[in-house]
């Protein structure tokens, strides 16, 4: 399927977005994505006042978005020689996963910002906006905009899943990726039984995907190291590689 003359590049492209990954997950912390304020009015000056900053930070989220989604996309060509099935599975969820965030990044870039200034600008428009800004709920867990984000995140569950078996079988930095994604899969259906069964409380949500988004970041950096020791390598004729 892949000449085996350009799985070197391949694995360099993954390489580099992996450490694309990690210094813009670096930055997010540091870049604002949601208004602190606890109610809409507040939440609204907020989005006036820091604009600048608030379209910074999901302009770093749609960088970070694209590089994991490269990551996972040359982590599929990892397992491809010894099974094909999971990986088509994975560059496929992949490349929905990619299309649901875009489409979260694209309210939180277009729709939130506008439906605000059309709310301060208290003009015909502005109590629809007010509607429409309920209804994107950018602070709130059931909001559209954060339920178009988990959706992304139970996508990454899936791929990450799939991953798990062939990618153990590996070098030693390809298991510890292995077991960071096994864990972080896991742990993310069991947050989402953990909400719809009242035993986490919606505000919590948050803070919940926080902490085991650390475990994608151990993974990252496992898998980076895999993509170093690859670049020189080929993968078995399996691969269904050109002759020359």
């Amino acid at each position: 399927m892949f000449s085996r003359n350009i799985q070197p590049a391949i694995f360099d492209l993954g390489y580099k977005a992996a450490f694309v990954f990690l210094i813009t997950g670096v930055i997010s912390l540091f870049l604002p994505l949601e208004a602190p304020a606890p109610t809409q009015s507040a939440a609204e000056l907020w989005l006036n006042t820091e604009a600048v900053g608030y379209l910074f930070g999901w302009l770093n989220q749609v960088i970070l978005m694209f590089s994991s989604s490269v990551v996972l996309l040359v982590a599929g060509l990892l397992i491809y020689s010894s099974a094909p099935l999971r990986a088509g599975a994975v560059w496929v969820l992949t490349l929905m996963s990619t299309l649901v965030y875009l489409m979260s990044k694209f309210l939180s870039l277009w729709s939130v910002p506008l439906t605000v200034k059309a709310i301060s600008a208290e003009n015909a428009v502005a109590s629809s906006a007010q509607s429409i800004l309920v209804t994107l709920g950018p602070n709130e867990a059931f909001g559209l905009v954060p339920s178009i984000d988990y959706l992304g995140f139970w996508l990454y569950g899936l791929i990450v899943l799939l991953l798990f078996r062939p990618l153990f079988r590996q070098s030693l930095s390809a298991k510890i990726a292995a077991i960071a994604l096994l864990m972080y899969g896991i742990l993310f259906h069991l947050v989402y039984v953990a909400v719809v069964v009242d035993l986490l409380g919606q505000s919590d949500v948050g803070d919940a995907f926080f902490l085991i988004n650390f475990l994608v970041l151990i993974a990252v950096i496992a898998l980076l190291f895999r993509f170093r020791g690859s670049r020189g390598d080929t993968i078995q004729p399996t691969l269904g590689s050109v002759a020359s």
